[in-house]
């Protein structure tokens, strides 16, 4: 599980560079990324900052899909327990960070 943002960086060469980030959804590289639940798990902040969109990764590996939309925490986190199974308690004190209600 891990937790970015666009102040994502990597060290190469002696210097920090932004790492490449994606604006679409599906690609693995998306900006919007908050907790990798798993492999094949995600919780992402919609491109349009409205909700927070459970996502899996596709059988062939070539993207993500939303598999559910959420304002609350507390339905998101009910959400991923549900799809991911039993959360570790690294994603749900990443999840247990989120506000309560998406937007405040």
């Amino acid at each position: 599980m891990t937790a970015s943002s666009d102040a994502m960086s990597a060290w190469k060469g002696g210097s920090v560079q932004a790492a490449a980030t994606s604006h679409r959804e599906r690609d693995d590289a998306y900006r919007g990324v908050l907790v990798q639940l798993s492999d094949r798990w995600r919780v992402i902040l919609c491109k349009d900052a409205i909700q927070w969109i459970v996502q899996k990764r596709t059988a062939r590996r070539d993207g993500w899909r939303g598999v559910s939309y959420h304002r609350t925490r507390q339905s998101l986190i009910a959400a991923c327990a549900r799809f991911q199974g039993a959360l570790g308690p690294e994603s749900i004190a990443a999840l247990a960070l989120l506000p309560e209600r998406f937007g405040g």
